[in-house]
């Protein structure tokens, strides 16, 4: 390939051999940086380096400081040996997000820094209390769905904040949304011109942060209260569950008498989460508070457990071998891994608090299948819908729902445990539950309580149009090109749309997020008919995967010599930090971690980097970096931050401070650094005039040829067209897989590899980094659901690989820069799940 930038090698031993798993080139990787931060204040020590989530709102000073009492700061140009954050970004009302590095004399004294580094950052959650009443039809409603998890996964958040919107009555309710989103602009357009809402009832955040309720600024607030001194009507306040941040801006309207629609915090303590299905195996005689309600409801069996000797012990209890990890607090399938050796548990790092380790059942499945899971959804105790609905499984995550195909026996005993459930907890809030069905009998396998579900919005929905109705909801990834009223208009020429109020029968987008996702529901007499409705419409969308599988286009071809000889090694190169991470449309909080970590990497009084001025937490990190190394006030360049995108972010006024930075010290040499050389990047790149400024990394003619998965897996729609890592080392080893753009490449793809013989297959987007975005799959059924999101994927075997003495896989990463090895060789990548 002979590569100008950098990238990696990933290997698995299986069989004592040595086969590839992944080449990921164009792509400065953490691995780069960790070892880069290695070479610059440690060079020839043992390390360790990995990531973590950090506690609710505790900052880096404190991290930093735990670390001091302790001993064990690593500070540069001072210490051999102790902890040193290589990122750390602080969130407002959510977990944050660290990368830590231990260095030691030798692999016993980094693993136990590492130890030491993971007690520092231990924490509890203080809650409070909040004022909650009744969601009365008759009072008006003010939706505000902010979603407290961590806003990494950005695309369900605006998923939830937006999905709403067709619940507004019309001149009776409002939703609060976020400002500066296109989709959530065009989805409440849509709303309000079909279902005939007014301009007040809708008030848009600046969209400055990504929590809703850290966006409810004064601005917010006096619209708010000219709603409700206004109207006669009483209001009610919806958010998606009662937190602290929700609640420190909702009490400031108390005096207005707006009521608050959730559970008392101290509920959500008790009963908002998976852990009541479980005792806790530090105290395995004390009654689980499932079992306290009612000891005859089935779960599965397991343990709630906080450290890693819990999850050990847990293991044994359970007679090892291969078990489910789940986050307490989790939904949606985050954070659900399947693990089976010791020394994997040992490697967890509970970045979402608590887990319940449970045994891996044996599932049924219906007709079709797919995986039986039916669920129960409520309001104030009251059971929504039409009883049990099947959630359409792909993986650990949901598709859509639809009438349950479970026995009158699964749903009446069901239903006796949802009772049981409602009497015992007395919700005031919404909430629901899963069930697994295992030998035709439910499990309460989840517990979805203190907030509002998936769920709630279709049956809801259905409620106030039509309550007779059967229906079918399904998920789907509209093309970024395919607008809501593109599909609303051929919905209505092909006479299947659902005219609220106008129509018996059809389809209505609850959700429509070009380029994202899309939440449709068919309502009809029967459920054959929604289901049938479902099929003609589902035809109707221009899927993603239609404009995702485009070669990337680079626009003007970059300048010869801006590639030509930059470095990021060389004592000469002074470097110009742009880390722009091409995950960041899909995972909002990957912006700042990309663009956030090379600070530690910085020079004093040499090197300069750009950073997004709207992140307290990066702000945070970057002054502690400022302080830690010595760096002077001129060597950050702030954006504006209005951006998904960094790249995007970097306008004229940036680029002014850039080419002040380089014009100034013309006898040095500049190299602008990026994650990844992008068409985005070279956008503005390009523009940069003089002989001292290059970019670091490959040109797109090197990107276009070697850039993606067809260097290491053949197309299945061309299987016979060898891979070019065949011909360049015909004696390597690589895992089997194929690349795919459809569902029916999938299929395939699954048989070729040897389909349900062949066990379980792994669907990784070709543009996926670190695992993110990989799915675990075992069936064609769920191939057949696959979105493709994500664009390209490989279809690709899970490798059963070796493991070493303590029990983990054994993979290795070479990294490597301008084609050379990079750091200390090999180094053990230890993984839980896919990343």
């Amino acid at each position: 390939m002979k590569p100008q930038g950098p990238g990696y090698l990933e290997f698995g031993s299986i069989n004592g051999e040595p086969v590839l798993l992944d080449l990921d080139t164009n792509n400065l990787s953490h691995w780069h940086l960790a070892q880069l931060f290695l070479e610059t204040h440690a060079s020839g020590s043992s390390f360790c380096c990995w990531h973590q989530h950090s506690p609710v709102e505790m900052d880096v000073w404190t991290f930093w400081s735990r670390l001091a009492e302790r001993g064990i700061a690593f500070t540069p140009g001072k210490s051999t040996t102790g902890v040193f954050p290589l990122l750390f970004l602080r969130n407002k009302g959510s977990a944050g997000f660290g990368t830590f590095i231990a260095i030691g004399k030798d692999p016993k004294e980094a693993e136990a820094l590492k130890e030491a580094a993971d007690e520092a950052l231990r924490e509890e959650q203080v809650l409070q209390s909040a004022e909650c009443v009744s969601l009365s039809t008759t009072r008006g409603r003010i939706w505000v769905q902010s979603v407290p998890l961590n806003s990494a996964r950005s695309t369900t958040a605006f998923e939830i904040m937006t999905s709403v919107i067709p619940l507004v009555r019309p001149n009776l309710d409002a939703v609060i949304l976020p400002g500066g989103h296109p989709g959530t602009q065009e989805m409440w357009n849509f709303c309000q011109r079909v279902l005939g809402l007014a301009d007040w009832q809708v008030i848009f955040t600046t969209g400055n942060s990504a929590c809703l309720d850290d966006d409810v600024e004064e601005a917010v607030l006096t619209k708010i209260r000219g709603i409700v001194t206004t109207s006669e009507q009483q209001y009610t306040l919806v958010p998606y569950c009662v937190t602290d941040s929700f609640i420190s801006w909702s009490e400031k309207l108390a005096e207005h008498k707006v009521a608050v629609f959730g559970e008392e915090l101290e509920w959500v303590k008790k009963y908002g989460h998976k852990g009541i299905l479980h005792r806790h195996i530090q105290t395995p005689d004390k009654p689980s508070v499932i079992e306290e309600i009612d000891p005859t409801i089935r779960v599965p069996k397991g343990y709630v457990c906080s450290t890693v000797d819990d999850l050990v012990e847990a293991h044994r209890l359970l007679g090892g071998g291969k078990v489910v990890v789940k986050p307490v607090f989790g939904a949606a399938g985050e954070g659900i891994l399947f693990l089976t050796e010791e020394a994997e548990l040992r490697m967890y790092s509970f970045p979402m608090g608590d887990v319940c380790l449970e045994e891996f059942l044996d599932l049924d499945c219906a007709p079709d299948g797919l995986v039986l899971s039916p669920a129960m959804h409520y309001n104030e105790g009251v059971l929504i819908g039409k009883g049990l609905v099947d959630q359409i499984m792909t993986g650990t995550s949901y598709a859509g729902w639809r009438k349950s195909v479970a026995t009158k026996v699964f749903e009446k005993t069901a239903n006796r445990y949802m009772q049981s459930l409602i009497q015992g907890t007395q919700p005031k809030g919404p909430g629901g539950v899963d069930f697994l069905s295992v030998k035709g009998m439910p499990v309460l396998s989840d517990i979805n309580t203190g907030r509002f579900n998936g769920a709630h919005t279709p049956k809801l929905f259905c409620a106030k149009y039509a309550p007779d109705c059967a229906f079918y909801c399904w998920r789907a990834t509209p093309a970024e090109s395919f607008h809501v009223y593109t599909f609303w208009n051929r919905l209505q020429e092909k006479g299947l749309a659902f005219i609220p109020g106008k129509t018996k029968e059809g389809v209505f987008p609850l959700l429509f997020l070009r380029g994202t996702s899309a939440l449709n529901i068919a309502v009809a007499d029967t459920n054959e008919r929604a289901e049938e409705l479902h099929r003609l419409a589902d035809a109707l969308v221009v899927k993603k995967e239609k404009d995702a599988l485009a070669a990337p286009n680079y626009g003007s071809v970059a300048r010869p010599s801006l590639f030509k000889k930059a470095d990021i090694m060389k004592k000469s190169d002074t470097r110009i930090w742009a880390a722009s991470s091409p995950a960041e449309s899909r995972r909002r909080n990957e912006r700042f971690r990309a663009s956030g970590r090379p600070a530690c990497l910085l020079r004093p009084g040499r090197d300069v980097i750009i950073l997004q001025d709207n992140h307290e937490g990066l702000r945070e990190y970057y002054e502690f970096c400022k302080e830690l190394l010595q760096l002077q006030d001129n060597q950050v360049i702030w954006t504006s931050g209005s951006s998904q995108c960094l790249d995007s972010d970097i306008d004229d006024c940036v680029l002014e401070q850039i080419r002040a930075v380089y014009s100034a010290r013309p006898d040095e040499t500049f190299a602008v650094v990026p994650v990844t050389v992008s068409e985005k990047l070279l956008g503005w790149a390009n523009k940069l005039q003089g002989n001292n400024i290059k970019v670091f990394g490959e040109n797109p003619e090197w990107i276009t040829k070697y850039g993606d998965a067809k260097v290491l897996f053949r197309a299945v729609w061309a299987k016979d067209t060898p891979a070019a890592i065949e011909s360049w080392m015909p004696d390597c080893k690589v895992v089997k897989g194929l690349r795919c753009r459809t569902a029916d490449d999938l299929v395939a793809a699954y048989e070729i590899l040897g389909g349900p013989a062949g066990g379980d297959a792994l669907i990784i987007p070709v543009q996926s980094r670190d695992g993110q975005n990989t799915r675990l799959v075992g069936s064609v059924e769920e191939l057949r659901l696959y979105g493709f999101n994500f664009g390209e994927i490989v279809l690709q075997e899970a490798p059963k690989l070796d493991r070493g003495e303590d029990g983990l896989p054994i993979r290795l990463l070479l990294t490597f820069l301008k084609g050379e090895i990079f750091g200390q060789g090999c180094s053990d990548a230890v993984s839980l799940g896919f990343r």
